[in-house]
């Protein structure tokens, strides 16, 4: 037993860090509570917090706008997207051609065509319903089932009702989660690879774990079922957390990841970030989506930012948040600065023209004027 414990500790740590490398496409993010902390990540390459507690959900930006008659998405052979995409850098994809879209994992499929990949398996599957109801509706409905959705997506009462159900289980997952550690990581490598005086009968610590995990997929399995989740999808996370000790212990990495993919992610900010830090984002969003808007202004696409537009106005509309004082010019860092880029607030100095990081004009400092256009 020993000599088996001392072969398989290794891999179990092993998969245990691989399991926090997350690589995120275009477009895609992750909020991730450390500590109960929450912050975003956002695409490239980034680790996750190292805690058995950590939490994460994944969400995404934009993987395509929706209209009346069809919907807008990024290249998908582009290596990037600019902040304030233009018209000729969205393809439009009218429903009528949407016959067989599929999802195979992450991506999202067209027949054989790749239309983009989904943060998750789970994400890419929803998506792809999303968009074949959308196109068994009439034309004439779709208009007020988008506007449905972009409420439902909004709602922040639901948002908050399921994590109160979460919330009631997570304390005794991760409870479980640090015990399953601690044993892991600490006890037996202290009893496998030391020679302390005191020794453990082995078998009945691994006899303890494979309760531990059992308590947590327990734990899992009700709460999925009081949130609301199918059978199937029940059965998927059980099947992981029982069959990948390393998946047991972070279970909140995966049982939260895919909780909350009908709400958009201005909803989930809304609630989960500190009231400071959403400020900021708002602000940054509301000001990219008014150049979104002015960009494609007098075309369909315009609408369709104009619904991205009114969810962030519905999500601070429900916080009681006033839009003036997001909207309002910053306060220049630099007492020389002329002018302010809109998306990143970055200050400049007389003579600059454009943000070099986020390709949009600047707006002059203490323009009235401007405050008023990104309204």
């Amino acid at each position: 037993m020993q000599e088996l414990l001392a072969d398989l500790l290794p891999y179990l740590a092993a998969f245990y860090l691989l399991e926090l490398v997350a690589n995120l496409g275009r477009h895609h993010l992750l909020l991730v509570a450390a500590f109960r902390r929450w912050r975003i990540e956002k695409a490239g390459l980034t680790l996750l917090s190292i805690s058995p507690g950590a939490e994460v959900i994944a969400t995404h930006e934009l993987p395509l706008l929706l209209g009346a008659e069809g919907f807008w998405l990024p290249d998908a052979s582009r290596p990037f997207s600019p902040r304030v995409p233009a018209p000729e850098d969205l393809e439009h994809i009218p429903f009528e051609r949407l016959e067989g879209v599929c999802a195979d994992r992450k991506k999202v499929l067209l027949g054989e065509r790749l239309l983009f990949k989904a943060p998750t398996p789970a994400s890419a599957t929803a998506i792809a319903r999303n968009l074949e109801a959308l196109r068994r509706l009439p034309a004439s409905e779709r208009t007020a089932e988008l506007k449905r959705l972009g409420q439902k997506s909004a709602d922040l009462e639901a948002l908050r009702r399921m994590r109160a159900t979460q919330q009631a289980f997570a304390p005794w997952m991760r409870a479980a989660a640090w015990l399953l550690f601690a044993v892991c990581f600490a006890l037996l490598p202290w009893q496998v690879y030391l020679a302390p005086r005191f020794r453990l009968d082995l078998a009945r610590v691994l006899l303890d774990v494979l309760a531990l995990l059992l308590l947590n997929a327990l734990l899992a399995a009700v709460m999925l079922h009081k949130i609301g989740r199918r059978p199937g999808e029940i059965a998927g996370q059980l099947a992981m957390l029982l069959l990948l000790p390393f998946s047991a212990l972070h279970p909140l990495l995966h049982v939260s990841r895919d909780l909350y993919l009908r709400f958009h992610w201005a909803a989930l900010a809304a609630v989960l970030l500190p009231r400071a830090e959403l400020r900021v984002i708002a602000r940054q969003e509301l000001r990219r989506l008014a150049a979104c808007v002015e960009r494609s202004a007098g075309t369909p696409l315009a609408q369709a930012w104009e619904r991205e537009r009114a969810t962030w106005h519905d999500v601070l509309r429900q916080l009681e948040e006033s839009l003036g004082p997001l909207l309002a010019d910053p306060p220049p860092a630099d007492p020389l600065a002329a002018a302010y880029c809109p998306l990143c607030s970055s200050s400049f100095r007389e003579g600059a023209r454009q943000c070099a990081d986020c390709g949009v004009e600047l707006r002059p400092v203490g323009s009235a004027a401007a405050a008023a256009k990104v309204r």
